[in-house]
């Protein structure tokens, strides 16, 4: 389940694709940030693996592999020819679906199924992890897109547009590890944490000639989706 075996080889198969000084020095940019934030969340991902959120899963949870059947979303096709692929935390398998509704331009429908996924599991602490997974995902996609083709990739070409797509997903850089009660997706925000009940009590002191009277004020945070 460790995503630090896997990243050479993305970075090691995108290489040939690019010729040019510019798409060199990006890719040496985004693999520097990868390893960054695999060692950055490494503590939690192991932390997740001894909770048990590393289980056996679908393991190509895209569009693709989705069938709309009487109005419910079913997968299918999924990785049953590699174990070690299946057997991943439980956000890294959501984290797949969220990123490429994102790539296709259906924010709501990611926005969709993340909550659901949080609401059933309650795993709002595993969305310090949601940019790294998603980064993660959209790499693998983006590589799947140049190895259709020989390289080096053509500016402009179907497998170049494709890689476009998913590679504008990559957000090794953004918010999302910090200690703030929400992250960044696709120009959104989603909360870490249920708010719903959260109050918080003010106390405020009027004295008079003859009585003191305490007020109380709750204020309930609106859940922001």
């Amino acid at each position: 389940f460790r995503l630090g075996d896997r990243l050479p080889d993305n970075f090691r198969q995108f290489r040939p694709y690019w010729r040019d000084g510019a798409g060199i020095r990006e890719l040496n940019r985004l693999e520097e940030q990868a390893w960054s934030a695999c060692r950055t969340h490494e503590k939690l991902l192991w932390q997740r693996h001894a909770e048990g959120r590393v289980r056996e899963c679908h393991g190509d949870l895209h569009l693709g592999n989705i069938a709309l059947i009487e109005g419910r979303a079913i997968p299918f096709d999924a990785l049953e020819f590699n174990p070690a692929l299946r057997w991943i935390d439980v956000l890294n398998e959501m984290a797949f679906l969220v990123m490429d509704c994102r790539s296709r331009g259906q924010q709501p429908a990611s926005f969709a199924a993340l909550n659901a996924y949080l609401e059933l599991s309650g795993d709002y602490a595993g969305l310090a992890l949601l940019d790294f997974f998603c980064s993660y995902r959209a790499m693998v996609r983006a590589k799947v897109s140049l190895l259709a083709v020989l390289p080096p990739v053509t500016s402009g070409s179907e497998a170049h547009r494709a890689y476009l797509r998913y590679s504008a997903c990559l957000l090794y850089t953004s918010d999302a590890a910090d200690g703030r009660s929400s992250v960044g997706l696709g120009g959104r925000r989603i909360i870490k944490k249920k708010n719903h009940t959260q109050k918080k009590k003010k106390k405020v002191i009027q004295e008079n000639d003859t009585t003191r009277h305490t007020y109380t004020r709750q204020h309930t945070d609106q859940d922001t989706r």
